[in-house]
């Protein structure tokens, strides 16, 4: 069996550390068709440390560069091969808001010229971007 945890950040309403609750709230908040709910990575562990130190490792990583930017964590550690320690993260897209509802996946930027007027294409729409807030 695996090894499987949440990490949260600091505003995440209580809820979230509950993974049913939490992957279920997901999907009510994206409705649309074509909605993605998570990102997914596969990270190694290295065999050279024990297992509490392949944790520890992880969720410092994870901690740092996801949960502290407003992302839940659900972390799945395997060790079913003594030569493939690995762990499966998922993260929402949605950060927390300070009152523990959800944010925005992004925001648009207009892309402006260099007297910061909005700048258009032939057809006429503003030029943008997309920015994604985690």
């Amino acid at each position: 069996m695996p090894e499987s945890f949440i990490l949260t950040p600091k505003n995440a309403p209580e809820w979230a550390s509950d993974r049913e609750q939490l992957w279920n709230e997901v999907e009510k908040k994206d409705r649309k068709s074509n909605s993605r709910y998570a990102k997914e990575f596969n990270v190694a562990l290295p065999v050279e440390l024990s297992e509490d130190e392949q944790k520890e490792l992880l969720t410092k990583y994870v901690q740092e560069n996801f949960v502290d930017e407003g992302m839940v964590a659900d972390v799945a550690i395997h060790r079913d091969h003594p030569d493939n320690p690995h762990a499966h993260v998922m993260l929402t897209n949605r950060p927390f808001n300070p009152d523990g509802t959800w944010g925005i996946k992004s925001k648009k930027q207009y892309i402006l010229d260099k007297n910061g007027n909005k700048t258009y294409t032939k057809s006429g729409y503003a030029r943008n971007r997309k920015i994604w807030l985690t």
